[in-house]
């Protein structure tokens, strides 16, 4: 995958998202990316469907993470690297068991 296609990842999973806004109970979201970051993605979902749940994934450090949900509406943080043990913890305490819907960001 080029930068191009990468750069062009996160908008194209916002559009996906804005054409079905019910096709997922959660949303799971890097804070650092290339075109918008984890705040600016945050805010176009909860324009798209104020409901959503975002758990936000990042490396940072856990005192710049509480900043970040302070100034976003973030409902949840899991730090990386990926525990799978402790994200689905964080998940189905926000949303239960999972429905079974999936939107994939891949064509």
């Amino acid at each position: 995958m080029d930068a191009r296609s990468r750069s062009l990842r996160i908008p194209c999973a916002l559009e996906k998202f804005a054409w079905n806004t019910d096709c997922a109970d959660v949303v799971l979201l890097d804070y650092f990316m290339p075109t918008l970051d984890g705040g600016q993605t945050v805010q176009h979902l909860r324009k798209l469907n104020p409901d959503i749940k975002v758990v936000l994934f990042s490396g940072a450090e856990e005192m710049h993470l509480r900043q970040i949900m302070k100034q976003h509406p973030i409902d949840a943080f899991v730090h990386k690297p990926l525990r799978i043990d402790e994200a689905l913890f964080v998940i189905r305490k926000l949303v239960g068991e999972p429905s079974g819907r999936v939107l994939s960001t891949r064509a």
